[in-house]
């Protein structure tokens, strides 16, 4: 096995590795996260975000980063929930990790999902990211007229109503 780094910074590591004649090449994203976070009357929170390389804003499930060293996923998630839409909640469950496109990203980003979600009134959020609540119904109106298309918070979504048996 011989492998050869192309790129790599704070978020991202690419590299080559030649195995049996065969040429790979490998992502690997700095650990993240994604959260289905379902308010008290059920509805699901959904950000807003500008994507630089889709060159537009998205819709898609609040999700984060995982630091190097320190706090664990979970820790990070709540945090990133609250930062990221104002809400908060005491119930979460891993729902486990997914791969994002195994033919290519190494990495497995955490779900998880919070249940019993509340927004915390007078809590100030990051200014370049609006949550909105959306019904079961409505987020799979969302999938079906492709006004959310992100694939993770896709997965996300269908593995929490599974867990949930919606």
């Amino acid at each position: 096995m011989n492998d050869c780094i192309l790129f790599s910074n704070n978020y991202i590591l690419v590299k080559q590795r030649k195995l049996l004649k065969k040429l790979y090449t490998i992502v690997k994203f700095r650990p993240s996260f994604v959260i289905v976070a379902v308010t008290n009357s059920g509805n699901v929170i959904l950000v807003r975000k500008y994507r630089e390389p889709l060159g537009k804003e998205i819709l898609e499930l609040p999700a984060g980063l995982k630091e190097k060293k320190g706090r664990t996923a979970l820790e990070l998630a709540k945090r990133a929930l609250l930062e990221k839409t104002g809400y908060e909640t005491k119930t979460w469950v891993s729902l486990g990790q997914f791969s994002i496109e195994p033919s290519i990203v190494a990495t497995k980003p955490f779900v998880f999902l919070a249940l019993g979600a509340q927004r915390k009134p007078q809590l100030k959020i990051e200014e370049d990211t609006q949550h909105e609540e959306y019904s079961w119904k409505e987020i799979e109106e969302l999938i079906r007229k492709k006004e959310l298309t992100d694939s993770f918070s896709i997965a996300a979504i269908y593995a929490a109503k599974s867990y949930l048996k919606i």
